[in-house]
C-alpha cells in the first residue's frame, strides 16, 4: 500500500482488545477477520481467483459476509481484472443455500431477505456502534483509525480498506439502529474489519507525524475532534441504557470505563482547547506548536499502552455464567436436578445441559405443553421478549406455578437475574400470556 513503517499495523492489531481476546476463540467473527485479511492480500497480489475463494468460504462464518462481495467486485472492475476469474466468489453461496434445505434450516438468501426486528436484543440508537468501537478496537486505535480512515484513498489499494471499513460499519450501525435480524448489536461485530482498522489506524499515525507542522497541528485537532464525538456516543449509549435498563448487557464494562472515558476526553480533548484559544489559527511555528503535536501523539500512545494493559486478559465468564452455577449449586442441593427444565438463557441452557431442538416450539407454549413438576427458569434479559412470551408476574399470579429460587442480581442491578419456578397445574404460562 505505500505506507511508511507498515509493520506497525500488526502491533495496532493485536492492540485493539478484542481482537486480542477473540484470537483465543472460534467464535465466527474470528475465522471472517481471517478470511478477509487473506483475500485483500491475495487481491494486491493479483490471485483473484484465490481472492474470491476466500471471500466466497466467508459466506460460511456469518451472513454479513456477503457485505465484502460487491466491494471486492468494484476493486476487481477498477483493477480491469476479467470477471471470470473471480468465478469461485460463488461456490459457498451456492452450497450453503443448496444444503440447507437438506439440513432443514432456511437458505442464507431468504434469511437476508428478511430483516425482521429484533425481539430478543431491542435495538440500539444510530451512535451504538460509535460507542462500541472503543471496547472492541481501544480508544487509542479507534481515535487513530477514524482520523486516518479518510486518508486511506491517499494510498495505493487504500480504497479496499476504506469502503471495507465504511460498508462494514455503517451495515452494523443501521441494523442496530433499526433494531433488525435479531442482532445484540454487541463489540465483537466489528472485529471482522480490525486489520483494517488497524491499517486506518496507521494512516491517522503517519498524519500526527507529517513532516508539516501545520499538518500535524490538523492531525492533532482532529484526533480532539474524533474524541469529543467518541464521548458524545458514549453519553448517549448510556441515556439508552437508562431508558432501557434490561439490556445493559450491549456495555459489560460500561460502569468500569465511564471515569476513563471523561479523563482520556479531557486529556485529548484539550490541544483543540489550546487551538481554540488562539482564535482557531494553524498559522504559529516553533516550541508551542512541536509540544501541542508531541503532547497529542504522547497522549495516544499512553492510552494505547493503558488499554492493552487493562484489557489484554482472555475473554472473562460472564457474571450470568457464574450466576447459574450458584443455581444449579442449589437445584443439587434441594435433589431437583433431575426435573425437566425449560429455560430461556443460553447459559442456563449450557450449564444445565438442556437440549433445545431447532424446530421446537415457542417457549411459552412450551411451557403450556410440559407437565405438573416441570421447572420454568425465567430470566430477566430474554423470558419477558415476544419470543418467549413468558412474564414474572403473570405466571406467579396465575395460580399456576409457584416460586422456588431467586438468583442474585448482576452487579449495578437491584433484582433477580433469575427465578426458578415450579409448575403446579396443566394450566400453563401461554395461556395467561400478556402480550408485549
Amino acid at each position: 500500500m505505500e505506507i511508511k513503517s507498515a509493520w506497525l499495523a500488526v502491533p495496532l492489531c493485536y492492540a485493539q482488545p478484542l481482537f486480542f481476546a477473540l484470537a483465543q476463540t472460534t467464535l465466527t467473527e474470528t475465522p471472517l477477520m481471517f478470511y478477509w485479511t487473506l483475500a485483500a492480500y491475495l487481491a494486491q497480489r493479483g490471485r483473484w481467483s484465490w481472492s474470491a475463494l476466500f471471500i466466497s468460504i466467508g459466506f460460511t462464518t456469518r451472513h454479513e459476509a456477503i457485505l465484502a462481495a460487491p466491494i471486492w467486485l468494484f476493486i476487481a472492475w477498477r483493477q480491469r481484472v476479467s470477471l471470470w476469474r473471480l468465478w469461485p466468489l460463488l461456490i459457498a453461496p451456492l452450497l450453503v443455500n443448496g444444503l440447507a434445505p437438506l439440513a432443514g434450516m432456511k437458505p442464507q438468501w431468504q434469511r437476508l431477505l428478511e430483516p425482521q426486528p429484533s425481539h430478543q436484543y431491542g435495538s440500539g440508537g444510530w451512535l451504538t456502534y460509535f460507542a462500541r468501537s472503543m471496547e472492541a478496537w481501544g480508544l487509542g486505535v479507534a481515535l487513530l483509525a477514524i482520523s486516518g480512515w479518510p486518508r486511506l484513498y491517499r494510498l495505493r489499494w487504500g480504497l479496499l480498506p476504506a469502503l471495507l471499513i465504511a460498508v462494514y460499519f455503517a451495515a452494523q450501525t443501521a441494523i442496530r439502529a433499526l433494531g433488525l435480524f435479531d442482532s445484540g448489536g454487541y463489540a465483537r461485530f466489528l472485529i471482522p474489519i480490525s486489520p483494517f482498522v488497524a491499517i486506518a489506524a496507521l494512516a491517522g499515525w503517519r498524519w500526527l507525524n507529517d513532516a508539516s507542522i501545520e499538518a500535524r497541528l490538523r492531525a492533532t485537532l482532529c484526533v480532539s475532534g474524533v474524541m469529543l464525538w467518541l464521548y458524545l456516543a458514549f453519553l448517549h449509549q448510556m441515556l439508552l441504557f437508562e431508558e432501557r435498563g434490561a439490556l445493559v448487557v450491549e456495555v459489560p464494562y460500561l460502569h468500569e470505563a465511564k471515569q476513563a472515558i471523561n479523563w482520556c476526553t479531557a486529556v485529548l480533548v484539550l490541544p483543540a482547547a489550546v487551538l481554540f484559544a488562539r482564535g482557531g489559527s494553524l498559522d504559529f511555528a516553533g516550541r508551542p506548536a512541536k509540544w501541542l503535536s508531541r503532547y497529542s501523539r504522547a497522549a495516544v500512545v499512553v492510552v494505547i499502552v493503558l488499554t492493552a494493559a487493562v484489557l489484554w486478559r482472555p475473554l472473562p465468564v460472564p457474571e450470568e455464567a457464574e450466576i447459574v452455577d450458584e443455581m444449579r449449586a442449589w437445584l443439587d442441593d434441594n435433589e431437583l436436578n433431575d426435573r425437566p427444565i425449560i429455560a430461556t438463557h443460553v447459559w442456563v441452557n449450557y450449564k444445565l445441559d438442556l437440549a433445545t431442538p431447532q424446530d421446537a416450539s415457542p417457549t411459552d407454549q412450551r411451557v403450556e405443553a410440559a407437565p405438573p413438576g416441570t421447572l420454568v427458569v425465567w430470566d430477566r434479559q430474554f423470558a419477558e421478549t415476544p419470543d418467549h412470551g413468558l412474564d414474572l408476574g403473570t405466571m406467579l399470579s396465575s395460580g399456576a406455578f409457584r416460586k422456588l429460587y431467586e438468583s442474585r442480581p448482576k452487579r449495578f442491578s437491584d433484582n433477580p437475574q433469575f427465578v426458578v419456578l415450579e409448575k403446579l397445574s396443566a394450566a400453563g404460562g401461554g395461556a395467561d400470556r400478556v402480550e408485549m
